[in-house]
């Protein structure tokens, strides 16, 4: 399954950025059905907005998210709400607030 992630940012100057994950875009190769709706978004966003930038394949921001939640990376450093914010991003259920031994739930 083909996952693309295009991020279209607000610049403090009044422009616009695109960065994304799709890959650049060259003649002849096929392409999958998210590459081509990814294509097509990206060919009418560049007319509007900075030069698009190429991730080359990863979601930088969204790795951090990952990480953020790995033991071996960031996953010890953080604070549980820190833990919650990222499983809601990804969409895993969050824990809720864990509650003292002892007391009622």
């Amino acid at each position: 399954m083909s996952t693309i992630t295009i991020h279209v940012i607000d610049q403090p100057d009044g422009s616009v950025s695109i960065i994304t994950t799709a890959g650049m875009p060259v003649v002849g190769v096929p392409l999958t059905p998210a590459g081509s709706l990814a294509l097509d978004l990206l060919t009418v966003s560049a007319r509007r907005a900075n030069p698009v930038r190429y991730w080359a394949g990863e979601d930088k921001a969204l790795q951090l998210v990952h990480d953020l939640l790995t033991p071996e990376q960031y996953g010890y450093a953080v604070p549980f709400e820190v833990h919650e914010a990222a499983r809601g991003v990804l969409g895993i259920p969050r824990l809720g607030r864990p509650q003292p031994q002892g007391t009622a739930q």
